[in-house]
């Protein structure tokens, strides 16, 4: 048997230890079938790239793993199939440190998003794996003849084998069509596919029955049989001795099941070196399917998507943005793209405007771009242009904990001293590159002047550090004051720029952002949308009375 070759789809010049335990379960699975979820734990346990960012610093406002299981799980032949999240959560949420598998991964999506045909070949060797893996682990819950499930076995790797040899790529997706011709050349997989053969017309009988009244058979007489003498275990000795001896209905079919089951024993021993790689390969499969269902998703919704052009600093210019998180949502909402274009590396970006006009979307959004870029998936966005990040750092809802010791005030400079813990950890980790950091109403716990006093603080020193940083914030004066500063020269932080949600003539919000500082907040506005108003309690203090 020749050696096995590796199977990856994330990580370039992979190789597959020589996993000997593997071999003997496989062996074992094939002889009994009891093995439970032995091959699905393969692609949990599966080793993801090493990576330098914390997804504890971002996935919980991100909610990354809600936006995975709804975006990331693959439609195929019109069925839904659910992903082995634990992977999928692994590989997503925390970007390789090896700048050479952005480009192999976004090579691999690449094609397949170009070459529908392709597409299909690789769907239908994961269903193939699937089912080759079904077949191997089906126990007593399931009633299936111990027989035939060994052949249904042999049936599932030969029908993926040949699936598989059509798969001809030039990017990592390659690795299929190569382990899978390296199996179909080999003396066992021949052995195999003769040993199907041979199995599914062992001969041709003809039969004169003589039936009762009551329908039972009372005689028969094998009038003619007719052998495949092409294959060649009908030449072997096993072969002749089977022509031989075997009279079927009359003890034939027990000798043979129990002949045959050696043979199909034997004829997997020679195949099962090259198996396993095969199944932790399917939470590769998954994630590389997974980036091309949310693509799927995002263009049924009207929406493009792109593969993103990651730089060593310089601008971010972010085209028809869209937050991702609102793709398959409960209430139906599809997002409204807006652009992004930042010249200045290292900037603070304080964004303003009325509440529910799409700030804390933006930053959503501007943050899972990153995420997903570095990964070397699909961004949710026409085109994007980003520079790499040391790590990121999100902090966007008030996570309320019924043991907290603090009220809000200390829960927010809680909040800003985890900030800059992480920030110096990304800082120890990539010199070279700077944070990326999202903070949606910072200093909202407390009351506006002293909110200011600490906003100031927390400027003044990201200006000295100079991470990428977004912040939304509603104490807009103090947002004035600190553009004229940018303006004049003298701001704390040498990299100020002023972001504002975009309204109509009606002053409703356009969730577009233009620069600049917002003029209100619109409180009023949204007190009406959502009923409260002196008029609408008054009427609710009215109806309770009436009731009463």
């Amino acid at each position: 048997m020749p050696a096995p070759i590796a199977l990856s789809l994330l990580t370039p010049n992979a190789s597959e230890p020589d996993d000997r335990r593997l071999r003997d379960q496989l062996v074992f699975a094939f002889a009994t079938g009891d093995v439970g979820e032995a091959f699905e734990v393969l692609v949990d346990e599966r080793i993801a790239p090493p990576t330098e960012w914390r997804p504890a610093d971002y996935e919980r406002d991100l909610f990354l793993s809600v936006f995975l299981e709804r975006a990331f799980s693959p439609r195929i032949a019109g069925v839904r199939v659910t992903p082995r999240l634990a992977f999928l959560y692994r590989v997503v949420a925390a970007p390789p440190s090896d700048e050479r598998i952005v480009p192999f991964r976004q090579a691999i999506l690449r094609e397949l998003s170009e070459n529908v045909e392709l597409r299909a070949r690789v769907e239908e060797f994961y269903l193939g794996v699937l089912d080759l893996r079904t077949n191997l682990s089906k126990t007593g819950i399931v009633n299936t003849d111990p027989f035939e499930r060994r052949l249904n076995v042999l049936t599932s790797l030969r029908n993926l084998v040949r699936v598989g040899v059509q798969v001809d790529a030039s990017s990592g997706v390659s690795c299929i069509g190569e382990w899978s011709r390296n199996l179909s050349d080999s003396e066992g997989f021949q052995r195999l596919a003769s040993l199907l053969a041979y199995e599914s017309n062992v001969a041709e009988i003809d039969v004169r029955l003589r039936i009762g009244f009551e329908g039972k058979i009372r005689d028969f007489k094998i009038l003619n049989e007719k052998v495949d003498a092409e294959n060649p275990f009908d030449r072997s000795q096993i072969g002749k001795w089977i022509e031989q001896t075997s009279l079927f209905l009359r003890g034939r079919k027990f000798g043979e099941h129990e002949l045959f089951a050696h043979l199909m024993d034997t004829v997997f021993d020679g195949v099962a070196d090259a198996l396993p790689p095969l199944f932790p390969f399917v939470g590769d499969l998954e994630v590389i399917l997974g980036a091309l269902a949310f693509r799927d998703r995002a263009a049924k919704a009207g929406l493009a998507t792109s593969l993103p052009t990651l730089t060593d600093g310089g601008p971010r210019e972010i085209e028809a943005l869209f937050n991702p998180l609102l793709l398959d949502g409960p209430h139906g909402r599809t997002p409204i793209p807006c652009d992004l274009v930042l010249g200045t590396d290292g900037a603070l970006v304080v964004v303003t405007g009325p509440n529910s006009g799409g700030k804390t979307r933006l930053l959503q959004a501007v943050a899972l771009t990153q995420l997903l870029a570095e990964g070397g998936f699909f961004v949710p966005a026409v085109r994007a242009q980003l520079p790499r990040a040391a790590g990121l750092f999100v902090s966007l809802i008030d996570h309320a904990d019924p043991d907290q010791r603090e009220g809000r005030l200390g829960t927010e400079l809680l909040r800003i001293r985890k900030l800059f813990e992480a920030l110096g950890e990304a800082r120890n980790a990539r010199k070279e590159r700077r944070p990326l950091v999202v903070l949606d109403e910072l200093c909202s716990g407390t009351n506006p002047e002293e909110g200011e006093s600490i906003f100031r603080l927390v400027v003044k020193l990201l200006g000295e550090f100079r991470p990428e940083t977004f912040v939304t914030t509603h104490f807009l004066a103090f947002a004035k004051r600190l553009a004229a500063e940018a303006a004049a020269g003298t701001a704390a932080h040498p990299a100020l720029l002023f972001l504002r949600v975009e309204l109509d003539a009606a002053e409703r919000p356009t969730y577009a952002f233009l620069p600049g500082v917002a003029e209100t907040s619109l409180a009023h506005r949204t007190a009406e949308r959502l009923g409260v108003t002196e008029e609408a309690l008054r009427a609710l203090l009215a109806q309770g009375n009436a009731a009463n």
